[in-house]
């Protein structure tokens, strides 16, 4: 809250309160300043007389979202004592910090002068569950940092009142789907935009605090082939602040799940084997910035084609990251981010190229083995016998070449040894590959199908690659 008489520097320039959850009333000196003093503050709840502001229930109710409660004080015997005791601690811990800060300020300098021994020293002290990579190459965190950038609002908090707009106060109409812990529904803002509303029911007695490191953390996961959060709400009993229910607002993407653009029985239309690439190659990134997007990467378990979707144009976009929000043991903040290694994603995506391929639904382990089985044979033989393997929709609008790489990583990444299986960049590049030679194939057959290069982020792979490489690099 803030008062009239807040007090303000005569030196300010350029103030920025907006968006903050404000109440109270602006100060006056902020409005008596200088003339060429710049002072922002709309979307809060102060009592300004304009429309800019929001009514003061609008920014109690995202204060509540986030766990904000008033706490209530209580007299206690010997107070005095203890706030003087604990002034005291305080002027003493000030001058500790003080001095250890300088101490560190000067280690650091004198570090300055030699980075590579800096950069040297990260890797060595970094903890188990961080990627080398990651440290190693500053190039490649740049550039999946630039992958992960969108054009979303900014993750915010909702209030009950707006989701309940949004759904007609969660009408049987706007119900999606539901599992075992969650219910789907779509809404639409204010603004027009459609969302998705996951439901979650808690189970344990949790305050919204205990919940907020998995909130924090999905929120920091934007890219171009992931569903997005957009904010969330928490639902509270009135009497102990206890989460009765939590609602994560995501993205809505309106074209269904990949599988019903592949094998579906009753599907209106057939992806072309140029769309496949594309889907492929932006699940494969999606994945890629799950595992190094964030420090330490989440290593989603068991996906699923049915747990990729398609926006309205034809974009892939994991919806399902694993992360257990709703787990026993969320008051430990633990998440599963590095407790499933690289290469148990790696074989759930051969399992997506699988069906991908031969256009038929794979549900179980043994439909797995034979479909392998049988695209392994067709690597030794001839390209008739592949196109045989290929989903009759799209057998005859795809090159052998393209097709014989798709093969090819596809059943490496369904490899028992683990040492076998490839990397999520060497899926990439394969990928990428087969995509480029799809293209130019393509262009010699004078085809007017799209190309999926275009939204490729300009990827130019080395064709001249030595395809004996060892098994950290792709094997074409």
């Amino acid at each position: 809250m803030l008062f009239e008489d807040n007090q303000c520097n005569a030196g300010l320039d350029f103030v920025d309160l907006s968006t903050n959850l404000l109440s109270g009333r602006l100060p006056s000196c902020l409005l008596t300043g200088p003339k060429l003093r710049i002072v922002r503050y709309s979307n809060n709840c102060l009592a300004t007389g304009d429309g800019t502001q929001h009514p003061f229930s609008f920014c109690r109710n995202e204060a509540l979202a986030v766990g904000i409660l008033p706490h209530h004080h209580k007299h206690i015997p010997g107070s005095k004592v203890v706030l003087a005791l604990i002034i005291c601690g305080s002027i003493i811990g000030g001058v500790v910090l003080v001095c250890t800060t300088i101490i560190v300020v000067r280690k650091f300098l004198a570090k300055i002068a030699t980075p590579r021994k800096t950069t040297r020293s990260i890797v060595e002290n970094a903890a188990s569950t961080y990627t080398s990579k990651l440290f190693t190459d500053a190039n490649y965190v740049t550039r999946t940092m630039k992958l992960g950038s969108l054009s979303l609002p900014s993750h915010r908090t909702f209030s009950s009142e707006e989701l309940k707009v949004a759904t007609n106060n969660f009408d049987a109409a706007t119900f999606i789907g539901s599992s075992s812990d969650d219910q789907l529904y779509r809404g639409q803002l204010k603004d027009g935009s459609y969302i998705t509303i996951k439901c979650l029911q808690t189970k344990r007695k949790n305050s919204s605090q205990n919940f907020m490191h998995h909130i924090e953390l999905m929120s920091k996961l934007r890219h171009h082939h992931l569903v997005s959060t957009l904010g969330h709400c928490f639902e509270c009993y009135l009497d102990d602040s206890i989460v009765s229910r939590i609602f994560l607002v995501f993205e809505y993407v309106s074209n269904g799940t990949l599988r019903s653009w592949i094998s579906d029985k009753h599907a209106k239309g057939r992806l072309t084997w140029t769309q496949r690439l594309t889907a492929a190659i932006g699940v494969a990134r999606g994945m890629q910035f799950l595992h190094t997007g964030n420090v330490p990467g989440v290593f989603s378990n068991n996906i699923k084609i049915t747990d990729i979707l398609l926006d309205q144009n034809f974009v892939a976009k994991i919806c399902s990251y694993n992360l257990p929000i709703l787990d026993e043991n969320v008051k430990e903040h633990k998440s599963t981010r590095a407790n499933y290694e690289e290469k148990f994603v790696v074989y759930d995506f051969g399992v997506i190229l699988l069906e991908i391929i031969s256009g038929k639904q794979i549900n179980t382990k043994n439909e797995v083995r034979v479909a392998q089985n049988q695209l392994q044979e067709s690597i030794m033989s001839n390209a008739m016998s592949r196109k045989n393997m290929v989903d009759p929709a799209i057998r005859n609008s795809c090159s052998d070449e393209s097709l014989k790489t798709m093969i090819e990583i596809c059943c490496r990444c369904l490899e028992q040894d683990t040492e076998d299986m490839p990397s999520v960049e060497d899926v990439i590049w394969n990928l990428q590959f087969a995509a480029q030679v799809e293209d130019s194939w393509r262009k010699d057959s004078s085809s007017s199908d799209a190309s999926p290069i275009s939204y490729l982020y300009n990827f130019k792979p080395n064709l001249s690659r030595n395809s004996n490489s060892n098994s950290n690099s792709s094997s074409v």
